[in-house]
């Protein structure tokens, strides 16, 4: 396994940013014209973490490097993945305007910047998003956003309802109605469903976990809209955990193992890249 940092002026958010690749060791031996382009996994943080929690508290440098496969990493704030525009009033010369673009970032100047260093495919098949809480939210969104860019999408614990629905106990939740529960969802996802069913676009497969400690009524709800719009689904809500890196370093590798591939590494047998650093 290796992996790269670096941190390049944004054009899509107006600032500098950090981001990592996770790549094979085979990336750096193998003449590329001899190598199949390495599909490419689009990890999304939570919410209070940033570009270095996968690698803290997972195993996600063994899980890719075992797939062969490219992995991407950047730190998002606490933004929800979503377009930003904020006012300063208090700025020093004056109120000024921030725009951060990052349907952007993700769409075009992260693959744009990927192609231009690393041997990877920019095939949809061979492209996948996914994430966990406020990640799992971004996921949802962007591959919902331009379902054309993914094959699959991962939702680990998604926060895909309103915000105030966190806060209520477990007993508040249970006496909500079907109807008000439904209405908690976010309605820019039920949207996002219903404009691509009008232009008769296919949506990616769907990878949807949730653990039975976490708040447990709306991830169902969220994979009724997707399975009415015909969406190709896959459903875990049987692990024993609450909304914790438990959970979210077996989802990781759960959807790794999972994914549709069709590139030209799906089928190679790799050995564990740790095993000869035994004693």
């Amino acid at each position: 396994m290796a992996r790269a940092s670096f941190e390049y002026y944004s054009a899509s958010l107006k600032r500098e940013i950090s981001i990592r690749i996770l790549f094979p060791n085979e990336e750096i031996t193998a003449r590329q014209s001899e190598s199949p382009l390495y599909p490419v996994l689009y990890l999304l943080h939570g919410g209070a973490n940033d570009v270095t929690t996968f690698e803290r508290y997972t195993s996600i440098e063994r899980y890719i490097a075992q797939a062969g496969m490219v992995a991407v990493l950047f730190s998002a704030e606490n933004k929800y993945y979503r377009d930003v525009t904020a006012t300063i009033l208090e700025h020093p010369a004056g109120s000024i305007q921030l725009f951060e673009e990052y349907s952007n970032l993700i769409h075009r100047e992260l693959p744009a910047f990927l192609t231009s260093h690393f041997h990877v495919s920019q095939r949809p098949e061979d492209t996948y998003i996914a994430g966990f809480s406020m990640g799992g939210y971004g996921a949802a969104y962007h591959a919902l956003l331009f379902p054309d860019r993914f094959c699959a999408a991962g939702v680990f614990s998604g926060l895909v309802f309103q915000r105030k629905c966190c806060f209520l106990s477990t007993s508040e939740r249970q006496h909500m109605s079907e109807e008000d529960k439904k209405n908690a969802l976010l309605p820019e996802l039920a949207e996002l469903i219903r404009q691509n069913i009008q232009k008769g676009i296919p949506l990616p497969k769907f990878y949807l976990s949730n653990g039975t400690k976490d708040i447990t009524e709306f991830l169902p709800l969220f994979e009724r809209e997707l399975a009415e719009a015909g969406a190709d689904l896959t459903t875990d809500y049987s692990k024993p955990f609450a909304h914790e890196w438990g959970i979210w370093d077996l989802n990781v590798k759960d959807f790794i193992n999972w994914l549709p591939r069709t590139d030209g590494h799906a089928a190679l047998k790799r050995r564990n890249p740790y095993e000869s650093m035994h004693l």
